[in-house]
């Protein structure tokens, strides 16, 4: 939970909005280091070209599991947040179970690409909306509690009827 004035809590939502946005901006790199080591088994290598590729920019994270390959990227500017994932693969994803298919690596980063962007103008809209939202919200609160205060106490009781 956020707490602060409006305004504060406006500016923590509009600096969100910006770093994913801003996560977004580093795909066009992303996807050159993945295009140059296609076909290259997948080891530090790759993750050191994605770390100069990127280092203006965001740091680099990556972790290779048993079933997946996670790799997370925080852009430098705004340390607020946590690391965002930008590409996870699964190790069958791999060709010959090591070399990387440049296919599924852009696919996979494309995806979470799409998905920043989509979370950032959701976020944007809501807080064009938020007053509106946040009156209707109150409204059926009312509502619910003027329902459950009219049940006698024995019934809610009885039909273990909590209140939220």
């Amino acid at each position: 939970m956020f707490y602060g004035t409006n305004e504060e809590r406006i500016k923590h939502i509009e600096s969100k909005i910006k770093d994913l946005r801003a996560i977004a901006t580093i795909y066009p790199d992303v996807k050159a280091v993945i295009n140059d080591f296609d076909g290259k088994v997948y080891n530090k290598r790759f993750i050191d070209a994605l770390e100069i590729k990127l280092k203006d920019k965001a740091h680099v994270y990556a972790k290779k599991e048993a079933s997946h390959i996670r790799i997370e990227a925080r852009i430098l500017d705004n340390i607020k947040y946590d690391f965002h994932t930008i590409i996870n693969v699964l190790i069958e994803d791999l060709t010959d179970g090591k070399r990387i298919n440049a296919a599924k690596f852009i696919e996979a980063l494309t995806s979470r690409r799409e998905k920043f962007l989509k979370e950032a103008a959701d976020l944007e809209s809501s807080l064009t909306t938020i007053d509106g939202l946040k009156n209707q919200l109150e409204s059926l609160i009312n509502t619910y509690r003027n329902i459950y205060d009219s049940i006698p106490y024995e019934i809610r009781d009885t039909w273990n009827l909590k209140h939220v």
